[in-house]
């Protein structure tokens, strides 16, 4: 989380087109790894018959985070 904060704060650093490329790049690479981590974690901490709705609620997070359309 500390590495993509960076990242992303780094961005409004950058001027040029390649720059900015290069920094997506390096928050995607970072990024690519958080989901499967997460799936791996919970199989780790949770038994096999709460871990699908553990698993839901992950996976639906990422549209309840972008809210409802027009704001």
């Amino acid at each position: 989380m500390v590495t993509s904060g960076l990242v992303s704060a780094s961005m409004m650093f950058a001027h040029t087109v390649s720059v900015f490329i290069f920094l997506r790049f390096l928050l995607g690479v970072r990024e690519a790894g958080f989901f499967p981590g997460v799936i791996l974690y919970l199989t780790f901490w949770l038994p096999q018959y709460i871990r699908a709705c553990v698993t839901s609620y992950f996976l639906f997070d990422a549209p309840l985070a972008h809210g409802p359309k027009g704001v």
